[in-house]
C-alpha cells in the first residue's frame, strides 16, 4: 500500500511553513504541536497550534497551566530567556522568529507579591491597622 503525502500549510507572519505528511495519518495528527512544560525540568506537554496560523492560542495554554500568562525559551545564541510575543489582541502567542521546532517552552506566571493582589493580601492580614 502507498501513502500519499499531504502538504499542510501554516500562514504567519513569517510566511508559508510547509509540513509534509502521510494521507493514511489520521486527520488531527496534520496539526502541529508546541513543547510547553512548568519548568525546564518539569514534564513536558505538546500543545496544540491554531492550523489557521500556526499560533498558540492563550485558551490553549491556560486550560493546560492555569494562571499561565506568558511563555519564554532559551534563545540558542544569546543564551538569554525570549519571551514570546502576542497578537495585537492578547488571544494568540506568534511563533518565535526562527519558529516553534526543537525548542521547549517555559510557562511564565504572574510573580506573586506584586501589584493588586499583594495590597490585598495585606490588608488582610494587617486589617485596619493604622501606620501613622
Amino acid at each position: 500500500m502507498t501513502s500519499e503525502l499531504v502538504s499542510v500549510n501554516c500562514k504567519n507572519e513569517e510566511g508559508i511553513i510547509n509540513e509534509s505528511k502521510n494521507s493514511n495519518e489520521e486527520s488531527n495528527e496534520s496539526v502541529e504541536y508546541v513543547v510547553v512544560s512548568e519548568t525546564e525540568e518539569s514534564e513536558r506537554l505538546e500543545l496544540p497550534l491554531l492550523p489557521e496560523d500556526c499560533s498558540l492560542s492563550l485558551n490553549t495554554l491556560v486550560h493546560a497551566f492555569p494562571g499561565a500568562h506568558g511563555l519564554k525559551y532559551k534563545n540558542s545564541i544569546t543564551g538569554a530567556s525570549r519571551a514570546l510575543l502576542m497578537d495585537p489582541q492578547g488571544t494568540r502567542f506568534l511563533a518565535p522568529p526562527d519558529g516553534w521546532k526543537n525548542k521547549t517552552f517555559i510557562v511564565i506566571y504572574p510573580h506573586r507579591g506584586s501589584g493588586i493582589s499583594s495590597a490585598i493580601s495585606f490588608l488582610k492580614i494587617f486589617g485596619d491597622y493604622d501606620v501613622r
